[in-house]
């Protein structure tokens, strides 16, 4: 199902009509999100969970793009188990919005590649 947003405050979704999915992988860097999928992002700091879980976006910080056009946000996401997961979100913010703050989120760890 294509997602639908519409941009508010530097990208950011203003109602999501469901959870995005962020797939962190334990290194980075990792290759951008793309428009519509599932959003890529590496650790930075805090424990990947072992299942997929509903999570809280804190901050959306240092999305200054490079010269391609690409940030990679870092963003502080709140856990279910209380613990902060700090994550870097490479996207191009002209078609994939920024982690909003309050925003719920599916939090999946990747792999170790």
């Amino acid at each position: 199902m294509r997602r639908r947003w519409r941009a508010g405050r530097r990208g950011h979704p203003e109602r999501p009509a469901d959870l995005r999915v962020v797939l962190v992988s334990a290194r980075g860097p990792v290759s951008p999100s793309p428009p519509g999928g599932v959003l890529h992002a590496w650790r930075v700091d805090g424990s990947l969970p072992a299942a997929a879980v509903e999570a809280t976006v804190l901050s959306d910080e240092d999305c200054a793009p490079d010269a391609a056009g690409v940030s990679r946000c870092l963003n502080r996401i709140l856990m279910p188990s209380g613990q902060t997961l700090t994550v870097r979100h490479p996207h191009d913010m002209s078609t994939v919005p920024c982690l909003a703050p309050g925003e719920k989120v599916r939090v999946v760890g990747g792999s170790e590649t």
